[in-house]
């Protein structure tokens, strides 16, 4: 993991500087794409768009992402958020992504890696979604893509993320991509609210996503996007492994 602030920035005027071309040892590429959306690393003249974006989920935000949602609140400190994102992209600490529909000026969520351990390697997923794009499978669509490029491109062993328990929606898409229920962080994390939460840990390593690829049912699997609208039942990484042993067993998401 790393201490360094994605809020630290030389310069906190709007056109703080220019992002830097320089990739580290380690890297992710500069832009993903998934099925109907791009991912892109923030540029400093995304800081205004990146505000707005925040502008109107604040109040959501508070709860699952105090920080952003606290220390975001004019063009100066968003210019500081994206400047200091660029540092650790440049660090190779971390790759933040905002998510970006083709007739959107504004992005329509965000997705970071972080608590990066390059020894491994293995890494943590966060994510939010624009209120008005929730169930449209826009978070599906941007976790595949970036779980793609960190097991394919950057051999990664294991990718996790955490969700509070009482986050159905984030939930359901971890067990949706089929990432393993691995147990519960209790008293984790305290939200913006001042409540203290439980964090369930999910977690894929290699072996589960040549797994979970290989299985058509999957939507993890190449081809298949998600609309929106569930699959009713969908095999999973201890499924996939018995049906390889021709004993298949389906359990309801």
């Amino acid at each position: 993991s790393t201490t360094f602030s994605p809020w630290r920035c030389e310069r906190t005027r709007p056109d703080c500087g220019q992002i830097s071309t320089m990739q580290p040892a380690h890297s992710f590429p500069d832009s993903l794409a998934a099925e109907r959306f791009d991912l892109r690393r923030y540029q400093p003249s995304d800081a205004s768009a990146v505000l707005r974006l925040v502008d109107r989920n604040r109040e959501r935000l508070l709860r699952n992402f105090p920080e952003l949602a606290q220390r975001m609140k004019t063009v100066e400190e968003a210019c500081a958020y994206v400047g200091g994102t660029d540092q650790q992209w440049r660090d190779g600490a971390g790759f933040v992504y905002g998510i970006w529909a083709p007739s959107e000026a504004t992005p329509i969520g965000q997705v970071r890696v972080k608590n990066i351990v390059w020894k491994v390697p293995s890494a943590e997923l966060s994510y939010f979604v624009d209120k008005d794009w929730v169930r449209r499978g826009v978070a599906t669509e941007a976790v595949r893509a970036v779980l793609r490029a960190a097991f394919e491109t950057h051999g990664f062993k294991r990718v996790y993320v955490r969700v509070m328990a009482a986050n159905e929606e984030s939930l359901a898409l971890a067990r949706r991509l089929e990432l393993r229920h691995e147990g519960v962080q209790r008293n984790a994390f305290r939200c913006g609210l001042g409540e203290l939460h439980d964090l369930h840990l999910f977690a894929m390593t290699d072996v589960d996503f040549s797994i979970v690829l290989a299985t058509a049912a999957s939507p993890l699997a190449a081809g298949l996007v998600d609309s929106g609208v569930q699959n009713t039942f969908s095999l999973s990484v201890a499924d996939a492994a018995a049906a390889a042993s021709g004993q298949p067993s389906w359990r309801m998401v």
